[in-house]
Protein backbone atom coordinates (compact mmCIF):
# COMPACT_ATOMS: atom_id res chain seq x y z
CA UNK A 1 0.00 0.00 0.00
CA UNK A 2 1.27 3.56 -0.88
CA UNK A 3 0.66 6.90 -0.56
CA UNK A 4 -1.41 8.33 -3.61
CA UNK A 5 -0.24 12.25 -4.76
CA UNK A 6 2.11 12.79 -1.85
CA UNK A 7 4.21 10.64 0.50
CA UNK A 8 3.51 11.02 4.26
CA UNK A 9 7.31 12.79 4.38
CA UNK A 10 6.50 15.51 1.78
CA UNK A 11 2.87 16.07 3.49
CA UNK A 12 5.02 16.62 6.98
CA UNK A 13 7.06 18.64 5.66
CA UNK A 14 4.82 20.84 3.43
CA UNK A 15 2.03 20.87 6.44
CA UNK A 16 2.10 18.42 9.19
CA UNK A 17 4.93 20.03 10.94
CA UNK A 18 3.09 22.95 11.63
CA UNK A 19 -0.14 21.05 13.45
CA UNK A 20 2.43 19.04 15.04
CA UNK A 21 2.58 15.33 15.24
CA UNK A 22 0.01 13.97 17.53
CA UNK A 23 -2.22 16.59 15.99
CA UNK A 24 -6.37 15.88 15.21
CA UNK A 25 -5.01 17.22 11.62
CA UNK A 26 -2.03 15.52 10.59
CA UNK A 27 -4.22 12.15 12.56
CA UNK A 28 -6.65 12.54 10.32
CA UNK A 29 -4.62 12.98 7.26
CA UNK A 30 -2.93 9.25 8.04
CA UNK A 31 -6.02 7.73 8.78
CA UNK A 32 -7.88 9.07 5.47
CA UNK A 33 -8.26 6.09 3.03
CA UNK A 34 -8.20 8.34 0.01
CA UNK A 35 -4.72 8.85 0.57
CA UNK A 36 -4.08 5.40 0.05
CA UNK A 37 -3.84 2.87 -2.78
CA UNK A 38 -3.28 -0.79 -2.80
CA UNK A 39 -0.16 -1.90 -4.99
CA UNK A 40 0.90 -5.21 -5.96
CA UNK A 41 3.88 -6.56 -6.22
CA UNK A 42 7.28 -4.34 -6.20
CA UNK A 43 7.65 -4.08 -10.35
CA UNK A 44 9.07 -1.01 -11.49
CA UNK A 45 6.57 1.31 -9.80
CA UNK A 46 5.84 -0.37 -6.63
CA UNK A 47 5.93 1.86 -3.44
CA UNK A 48 9.67 0.73 -2.64
CA UNK A 49 10.77 2.04 -5.90
CA UNK A 50 9.24 5.36 -5.36
CA UNK A 51 10.14 5.32 -2.07
CA UNK A 52 13.75 4.64 -2.61
CA UNK A 53 13.73 7.22 -5.54
CA UNK A 54 12.09 9.79 -3.29
CA UNK A 55 14.94 11.96 -1.34
CA UNK A 56 12.98 13.49 0.69
CA UNK A 57 13.72 13.47 4.28
CA UNK A 58 11.37 14.51 7.49
CA UNK A 59 11.95 18.53 8.22
CA UNK A 60 13.33 17.77 12.10
CA UNK A 61 13.66 21.48 12.32
CA UNK A 62 10.68 21.99 14.02
CA UNK A 63 11.36 19.03 16.23
CA UNK A 64 8.32 17.13 15.35
CA UNK A 65 6.13 19.12 17.31
CA UNK A 66 4.59 22.67 15.95
CA UNK A 67 6.25 25.86 16.45
CA UNK A 68 5.84 27.93 19.54
CA UNK A 69 4.92 31.19 17.65
CA UNK A 70 4.14 30.82 14.14
CA UNK A 71 4.80 33.56 11.77
CA UNK A 72 1.49 34.44 9.33
CA UNK A 73 -2.05 33.24 10.23
CA UNK A 74 -1.89 29.81 11.15
CA UNK A 75 -2.55 27.13 8.65
CA UNK A 76 -6.18 25.87 8.42
CA UNK A 77 -7.20 22.29 8.62
CA UNK A 78 -8.14 20.56 5.79
CA UNK A 79 -10.88 18.05 7.98
CA UNK A 80 -11.66 20.55 10.58
CA UNK A 81 -13.06 23.46 10.79
CA UNK A 82 -11.02 25.80 12.69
Amino acid sequence: MGHVDEDAVDYWNRRGKYFGRLSPEVRAWMLDPDNYRIELGTGGTGNCVRGAKNKSQYDTNQGGVAPQKSIGPSPKSDYFNN
